[in-house]
């Protein structure tokens, strides 16, 4: 079944929703200091999970033949490119540590979600990949 140009945006439209959510974030200015050490290195995993997670969801739900090192590889680009957005931002500075966070959250989201859903489901008698 072929899928419409307009359904396709729709369904590639979380994961560009979420990076212009990350952008957002990392443009406000962060004032006091953080309750404990590493917790926005948690932060990044976390936030880069769901960009992973949501590339390799996209990428199932249209039947994308792009590479999966492709989709993660631009999520990681565009970490270090949000990485320097923020040395434009008072009160915020770019971390290689942070830019690290962000590919470790990106390889994981995608790398678990791509699993699960390539993973056979149980049809009838037999499996069905």
């Amino acid at each position: 079944m072929r899928t419409s140009i307009l359904s396709r945006v729709i369904v590639w439209a979380p994961p560009v929703l979420w990076m212009g959510l990350l952008f957002f974030l990392s443009g406000l200015e962060i004032e006091g200091n953080l309750p404990f050490t590493g917790l926005d290195k948690l932060v990044h995993t976390i936030l880069y999970f769901v960009l992973g997670a949501s590339f390799a969801w996209s990428r199932w739900k249209t039947g994308s033949k792009i590479p999966g090192f492709m989709l993660v590889l631009v999520g990681i680009i565009y970490g270090y490119l949000d990485e320097w957005h923020q040395s434009f931002v008072p009160g915020r500075f770019p971390s290689w540590g942070d830019g690290l966070a962000d590919a470790l959250g990106l390889v994981l989201g995608f790398y678990f979600l791509d699993k699960l859903f390539s993973r056979p489901v149980a049809v009838g008698k037999g499996f069905k990949r």
